[in-house]
This record gives C-alpha cells, sequence and structure tokens, in this order.
C-alpha cells in the first residue's frame, strides 16, 4: 500500500504512474541510430559525388554551347580554354587537365565567359587542346580526331564523357567506372 502525503498542498493528487525510459531503452535507440547513420554516410557521399559530376557536365557543355552561339553571333573564331592556373585568365592551349577551370575567350583572347568548377572533379580533355568554334558555328578539328570531355569523380562510381562533333554540339555520355 503507498501512502501519499499532501502537506501544505490539498490539491495535489498522488499520481502512481511514473513515465520514462529505462536506461536499456535509451541504449537501443542510440544503437539503432548509430547503425542506421553508418549505413547512410556511404550512401551519401556516393550520392554527393554524383551529383557533382552532373553539376560539372552540364557547366562543361553550357560552356560549349556559350561558345557556339558567340562564334555565330559574332561572327568570328571563339576558343573554349583551360585556364594555366586558378585565378588566371590565361589559356593553356596544351591542358589535359582543366581542374583550374576554363574560359571562353574571343578571337582577340578577350574571356567572355569564365568557369570555375563548382568542385574538385577530374576534368580530362582528348586530345590536349583548346577548342575553336569557327564563325560558322562549327569545330572544323574535331573532323580529324574526336575531342572528348571526361569527367570522372572522386571514388568514382559513374562520370561523363562529352564528346564534340564538327558541328560543335556537345553530346554527353554516361560512364561506368572500374
Amino acid at each position: 500500500m503507498v501512502i501519499c502525503y499532501t502537506i501544505n498542498m490539498p490539491n495535489l493528487k498522488c499520481n502512481l504512474n511514473i513515465i520514462g525510459f529505462t536506461i536499456i531503452e535509451v541504449m537501443m535507440v542510440v544503437a539503432i541510430v548509430g547503425i542506421l547513420a553508418a549505413l547512410a554516410i556511404p550512401v551519401s557521399t556516393t550520392m554527393s559525388a554524383n551529383n557533382d559530376a552532373n553539376t560539372l557536365t552540364a557547366q562543361v557543355s553550357a560552356s560549349l554551347k556559350l561558345a557556339k552561339s558567340e562564334a555565330l553571333a559574332r561572327n568570328l573564331n571563339v576558343n573554349v580554354c583551360a585556364m594555366s592556373a586558378a585565378n588566371t585568365y590565361t589559356c593553356n592551349n596544351t591542358a589535359a587537365n582543366w581542374q583550374f577551370g576554363w574560359m571562353v575567350v574571343d578571337s582577340s583572347g578577350n574571356p567572355i565567359k569564365v568557369f570555375t568548377p563548382s568542385n574538385s572533379q577530374a576534368i580530362t580533355v582528348n586530345p590536349a587542346a583548346n577548342l575553336i568554334y569557327n564563325s560558322f558555328g562549327l569545330v572544323p578539328t574535331a573532323a580529324a580526331a574526336p575531342i572528348v570531355f571526361t569527367i570522372k569523380p572522386t571514388g568514382c562510381s559513374k562520370g561523363y564523357s562529352i564528346s564534340i562533333n564538327t558541328g560543335g554540339l556537345p553530346t554527353s555520355t554516361l560512364l561506368t567506372c572500374p
């Protein structure tokens, strides 16, 4: 028999239903949350790398389409080239790796638009050279050897290949990584 004493508090009622969790229940919840977090972190890392590759592919494609349209609008050659170093606005016409960014420049070398990568993905170009759109919006060098941009995230789960045809249009293809 439980006796409740209410001294000087006549309206206080004795409540014997104690609500709470035991330490075992709390430990089980913490363990389950820990296991779920351990499973979710690798998935979110892969998803983030894939989103970075998608973003970078869209940036490269947008720069190529911009160069084509500027060449047609200005009726002169427009180059897409790798930046020689971070935060510099000079072209490196023999760079195979475009990690510092790239520019769309007119035939005088004046930048039309500068693109800096939104992440540190690997962008390689084969053959290593700048891409020149002539005044007709065509890429004559693509007839001799196809120009291919390859974008692969670190810890690659998927990447993209962007091919340029003589018409200057970019076509992206999904790559699977080994």
